[in-house]
């Protein structure tokens, strides 16, 4: 029995298998999808959080929808520090609440850009005039950055309306110790500035705190220029 030539069987596979160039263009535009695929998961992925770097901690904030303006924090490793945000090229920024601290404009009482004690609205009566030589009398004193706005230490009722202000304290100068703290701080209500106003502080402010222990009450911020926003010269002039 002869078996069939090779040519013979080339040309019956001719017959019944089309012969042509390679679908090339199909072939790009397949490409092109899956690439535009893992790309658009890249962006899910890094539009799900950001990652706040917080003195080498970190902490994550679940992004919510497009119309709502706030964030969720889902994750906090709870370790002092000034808030960082990550940016996709891997280099730290100031967290937005930080730099909107930072970019108020300077006031007559002192701005977190600029330094000078602290604003809490309404009028002072200072019994002891400020210097950092008066600090070291104080109970405590502190370098912090705001994590956290809260209800008074103290129990109500208070002389003044307070606000319990937790930091995370980067540099303790006397009377404390630990990576966080609750400290109120009073604020008056005036016609410039009333209670549910503008803070003068906010998450991510960072302060020189000193004040007074008040035993039950808890720690107690005093003003008069004993808080202020924070400056290396000043924080110099505490140690």
């Amino acid at each position: 029995m002869n078996e069939p030539r090779t040519s013979d069987l080339l040309e019956q596979a001719a017959s019944v298998v089309p012969v042509g160039p390679a679908p090339v263009e199909d072939l790009l535009r397949a490409g092109r999808r899956a690439r535009r695929r893992r790309q658009a998961g890249a962006h899910l992925a890094v539009a799900a959080g950001v990652v706040l770097v917080v003195g080498g901690s970190l902490t994550v904030l679940e992004l919510v929808q497009p119309d709502d303006r706030s964030a969720e924090v889902v994750a906090d490793a709870g370790e002092a520090g000034t808030p960082y945000a990550a940016t996709e090229d891997g280099a730290a920024e100031q967290s937005a609440a930080g730099q909107e601290a930072a970019d108020r404009p300077e006031t007559a009482a002192g701005s977190a850009a600029q330094g000078g004690p602290l604003i809490t609205g309404g009028s002072e009566n200072c019994a002891v005039v400020y210097s950092p030589e008066a600090v070291r009398d104080q109970d405590f004193a502190f370098d912090g950055v705001v994590v956290g706005l809260g209800p008074p230490v103290s129990e109500p009722p208070t002389p003044l309306d307070e606000t319990g202000v937790t930091f995370a304290v980067q540099e303790w100068f006397h009377g404390g110790s630990g990576a966080t703290v609750t400290v109120d701080i009073p604020a008056r209500p005036t016609p410039e500035q009333p209670l549910d106003g503008v803070r003068s502080y906010d998450v991510g402010t960072r302060l020189l705190v000193s004040g007074v222990d008040r035993a039950a009450d808890g720690p107690l911020a005093s003003t008069c220029g004993f808080t202020r926003y924070y400056d290396e010269q000043t924080a110099a002039s505490w140690r």
